[in-house]
């Protein structure tokens, strides 16, 4: 993230990932490591989170509670935001929308690395 920044200057920035990096502030009752590095380093860069907070992007399982391991990131972006489409397609991930209001906003289109779960 800190490459993307540096390389963006003061283009807008938007990061989206599952990053499965437990913090109290994306539902978990507990942060590890890496999650406690993560919003550091999102505080650190100045990026909003854009979560939804009418709900989690993931289902809890058993014992375990809803979460929000799929975030999104902005800088430089003054109103984003991302939406939880209920769709679930064979997984406990949600599919998620994110809007970005704003004009001149160019777009670069790249092609996702897509995980097979099955």
């Amino acid at each position: 993230m800190e490459q993307v920044s540096c390389k963006a200057s003061a283009n807008p920035i938007l990061i989206t990932g599952d990053y499965n990096a437990a913090h109290q502030l994306s539902g978990y009752v507990y942060s590890n490591p890496l999650g406690n590095m993560l919003y550091k380093l999102i505080e650190d860069l100045k990026f909003s989170i854009n979560m939804n907070p009418k709900g989690s992007n993931r289902l809890g399982m058993s014992t375990a509670r809803d979460t929000d391991p799929g975030l999104t990131f902005t800088g430089i972006i003054p109103q984003a935001s991302s939406t939880n489409l209920q769709g679930y397609h064979g997984s406990d991930h949600a599919v998620l929308a994110t809007t970005i209001q704003g004009t001149d906003y160019k777009t670069t289109t790249a092609t996702a690395k897509l995980k097979n779960w099955s």
